[in-house]
């Protein structure tokens, strides 16, 4: 996660789209039906109702392309919702730092890369209530979780997360400690040593074992 760190200010995505002032939600799951990104869509959809000034950065393509670009055209929310793609690893780290909210709604995961990438920026994750996930993401303290396949929970959640600034900022500050504390392999590299060689007991040379 070494690569992937906070920065100062919202970005030039966000400056470019004349977004500055706007809530901004980062979704980078590939477009397949196991990663919810029809829920993703539909989730947001019903917030942005609620919660017009919502933003939505949709990363990513996959088998569903035709669905996306159909349900985003269908949901009216095409103004508010920024396609670039599949972006590379130096964009992705611009998209995560120019948002304020990380969103999955994967039915599936083991550790989520894409979370901790987030949670490494600072970003508070709003996500699926998997086991994997719940690892990591603590309801209301680092982030908040839903059911999978939940697209009124998600809306729910998401309004009520982007509600208070204070709060969202918060949630961030915690994302990172968490990201930086268990995430990072520098320090965490350390402590595997650390136990492997306290497990292993001291060394012998051969002469003592002799």
């Amino acid at each position: 996660m070494r690569d992937f760190r906070p920065q100062d200010g919202v970005g030039s995505i966000r400056r470019d789209l004349g977004w500055e002032t706007n809530p901004t939600i980062v979704s980078n799951r590939n477009w397949e039906k196991i990663y919810g990104i029809e829920v993703v869509l539909h989730g947001f959809a019903m917030a942005w109702a609620r919660a017009p000034e919502l933003r939505l950065f949709l990363l990513g393509d996959g088998s569903l392309n035709a669905a996306v670009y159909e349900t985003i055209r269908s949901s009216g929310i095409e103004k508010v919702v920024h396609v670039p793609g599949r972006v590379g690893q130096s964009e992705l780290r611009e998209f995560l730092n120019s948002s304020d909210l990380y969103l999955s709604a994967s039915f599936s995961d083991g550790t989520s890369v894409s979370l901790l990438e987030a949670m490494a920026c600072g970003l508070p994750a709003l996500v699926t209530d998997l086991p994997s996930n719940l690892e990591w993401v603590t309801e209301g303290l680092n982030g908040w979780t839903f059911p999978s396949g939940n697209s009124k929970a998600l809306a729910d959640r998401l309004v009520h997360a982007v509600s208070d600034a204070d709060r969202l900022a918060a949630a961030g500050r915690e994302a990172l400690k968490v990201a930086r504390e268990r995430a990072d392999w520098n320090v965490n590299s350390m402590k595997i040593v650390y136990m492997y060689h306290k497990l292993a007991g001291p060394a012998q040379s051969p002469a003592a074992a002799n």
